[in-house]
């Protein structure tokens, strides 16, 4: 059981033994009006309305297979989708899943999408185009 669960729980039962709605929130330092909306719940749902109700994330836009195919795009590199260069962007990821599947993302959408998928967050070390081997090699 949660803390907010057993919160709830002890202000319902406070509240059924006649506990003033002043005196319950004193005793568990929490608002007044959370103990307003607990009694109303309460009266409402029933004696076990204090436990935690789930709460279901938005749902996802993209299929099974749909993610499996953006994960194998991702292996194409950038540059297999027109773009100059092979780095991904959260902006280019977005472009391709809207052309790719016809489903439109934000950056931050995007970014949350391929953290789920297990992607992380990575930027290639800047090198130097005139970039000398042998000096670097003997240096």
């Amino acid at each position: 059981m949660s803390a907010r669960e057993e919160r709830r729980r002890l202000a319902y039962r406070w509240l059924r033994r006649g506990i003033s709605k002043a005196e319950v929130p004193r005793r568990l330092e929490v608002s007044w009006t959370a103990v307003q909306k607990w009694e109303k719940r309460r009266l409402a749902d029933g004696p076990s309305s204090w436990r935690e109700h789930k709460h279901p994330g938005p749902y996802r836009r993209l299929t099974a297979e749909q993610r499996k195919k953006l994960q194998k795009l991702r292996l194409e590199g950038a540059r297999g989708h027109g773009y100059e260069t092979d780095l991904w962007t959260l902006k280019r990821k977005a472009e391709v899943i809207q052309d790719e599947f016809g489903v439109k993302y934000t950056d931050s959408g995007a970014w949350r999408l391929l953290r789920d998928m297990g992607f992380s967050a990575q930027v290639p070390l800047p090198r130097a185009l005139e970039r000398d081997q042998r000096c670097i090699a003997s240096g």
